[in-house]
């Protein structure tokens, strides 16, 4: 029984390792993953949207002001959990994220600074943004290739990255883009 135990144990902790493996993402650049993804495709990158914001990001955000957005007591749960880990994004905001239903996720966007919040937008895969910059990836194509384990009869037509950069506390949409991939280089 203790070999049977020993050996679930250390099974569990390799696909821990290799699944953490698989899904860490180099938050610097938005093409980890480039080989996959059509080269006719220009992504904008993080380093191109610095938040310029260094040196302003508070020892201890503000409370969140429930006051500030129509929207903002209906996750007073899930924007007080977020806003106690910090700023996450463009300097001094934090990004709370919640499910919405089958392939749904919802941001609200707080301001460190003030507590308050605005709104976000929605995706069906998945977001990536970082603290030093004002960019946002709405679908990663990473994401999209992920989830549908490259078999393109699966991939759902419809489905585009979405690039967006926060201005004046509003998210601008940059760039929208279907994403190929070039699934012959992981044959190589």
């Amino acid at each position: 029984m203790k070999k049977v135990s020993a050996l679930f144990l250390l099974l569990s902790l390799v696909i821990l390792i290799v699944s953490y493996s698989l899904w860490h993402i180099k938050i610097n650049e938005i093409t980890p993953k480039e080989s996959l993804v059509s080269k006719d495709i220009d992504m904008p990158k993080f380093s191109d949207y610095d938040s310029n914001n260094r040196g302003s990001t508070p020892q201890k955000p503000a409370l969140v002001d429930f006051n500030s957005n129509d929207r903002a007591r209906t996750y007073k749960t899930v924007l007080t959990a977020a806003e106690s880990n910090g700023p996450n994004f463009a300097g001094h905001y934090t990004i709370a994220t919640w499910g919405c239903g089958t392939e749904c996720q919802s941001i609200a966007v707080i301001d460190s600074l003030d507590g308050r919040v605005y709104d976000g937008v929605g995706s069906q895969v998945g977001m990536d943004y970082n603290i030093n910059s004002k960019l946002l990836v709405v679908n990663p194509p990473y994401n999209i290739y992920e989830l549908y384990n490259n078999d393109s009869k699966k991939w759902n037509p419809s489905l585009t990255t979405r690039f967006y950069v926060w201005e004046n506390n509003n998210f601008k949409l940059i760039k929208e883009a279907k994403i190929n991939f070039n699934v012959e280089s992981l044959d190589n």
